[in-house]
């Protein structure tokens, strides 16, 4: 009961949040223009250099992680360094 209480104004402001982005009007069917129109409905969230930093962002962290763990496992088949985690 309590969590319900503290919990309701989160879900409150959570619902109010997705009442103001607008329905998605079309299906996506996998071509190229239903790209670019969905895509024009997140552009009018936040401007292109926001979703470029994003994107890039998220690149950079998975090229990181995959970096240590294929020098992880390379170090790991070499057992008499032992110097793999």
């Amino acid at each position: 009961m309590l969590c319900m209480l503290f919990t309701a104004p989160l879900f409150l402001l959570i619902d109010g949040i997705i009442a103001i982005i607008p329905p998605a009007t079309y299906a996506f069917t996998g071509g190229l223009t239903d790209l670019i129109s969905m895509l024009s409905i997140a552009f009018q969230f936040f401007p292109v250099d926001v979703w470029i930093s994003v994107f890039a962002s998220i690149v950079f962290w998975v090229t990181i992680q995959l970096s240590y763990g294929v020098v992880n496992f390379i170090l790991r088949l070499i057992p008499i360094l032992g110097m793999g985690q």
